[in-house]
């Protein structure tokens, strides 16, 4: 975290990579997030 915007927090990305797969989870609280919950290849 590098920043506090009000209600936004500022991050800085020091790794590139693909967060992916059965294990990956992102847990969010009090947050709307406008995703998908399901993807195409998880309705298959």
């Amino acid at each position: 975290v590098s920043d506090l915007e009000g209600d936004d927090v500022v991050c800085v990305i020091r790794n590139d990579a693909t967060l992916n797969g059965s294990l990956f989870t992102l847990h969010l609280a009090h947050i709307r997030v406008d995703l998908p919950t399901l993807t195409d290849a998880d309705k298959e």
